[in-house]
């Protein structure tokens, strides 16, 4: 047995430095901008989850819980948004009556990019969500997920003290009413 496994002992130092090593969190939204992909070549519009408005070509995908304070890229976290909404929220935490109001988008959002897709789509979104969300129950629905998100983000406020964010009322021809979402 010594010959097979020779001399050599392990580097105890070297293994728990590459153990213990920070990975700096990737940013990464291709899941999402897959999504969009996906659902526009099937002939489905997508729309900014904060404004209502139907997305174009000039869109982003948004940390709804910001990147910079909670290092998050799992599905149910991502949104699109129009791009100077995303740019306007930055690094803000979103407020808990912009989220309330925004749960119908967002729930239509999850439904078309995640869960009426591929199974393993479908069991990746709901395994990250239980994994970082405060979830009570094993298949919850887009509902609960939106709950969870709310108590989620009353524990990032109090913890991070991050800025809040409300979007501004949309208006203008054709643009949705922020307040109800209602397309015009």
């Amino acid at each position: 047995m010594e010959a097979y496994a020779g001399t050599s002992q392990p580097n105890v130092r070297q293994l728990a430095h590459s153990l213990l090593a920070w990975a700096d969190p990737e940013r990464d939204t291709r899941i999402a901008r897959e999504a969009v992909t996906r659902m526009r070549a099937s002939g489905k519009a997508v729309f900014c989850v904060w404004s209502g408005q139907r997305l174009r070509d000039d869109y982003d995908i948004d940390h709804c819980f910001p990147f910079a304070a909670w290092p998050c890229g799992d599905a149910w976290n991502l949104m699109p948004a129009s791009r100077q909404i995303n740019n306007e929220k930055s690094n803000r935490l979103v407020t808990q009556g912009a989220l309330e109001r925004a749960s119908e988008y967002i729930t239509n959002w999850w439904e078309g990019a995640f869960l009426a897709g591929s199974d393993d789509a479908k069991n990746r979104f709901y395994l990250e969500a239980g994994q970082t969300l405060p979830l009570l129950i094993e298949r919850p629905a887009p509902a609960d997920i939106i709950d969870a998100m709310k108590v989620h983000r009353i524990r990032l406020a109090k913890d991070q003290g991050l800025r809040p964010w409300e979007p501004r009322p949309t208006t203008g021809p054709g643009a949705p009413i922020a307040a109800g979402f209602q397309q015009a």
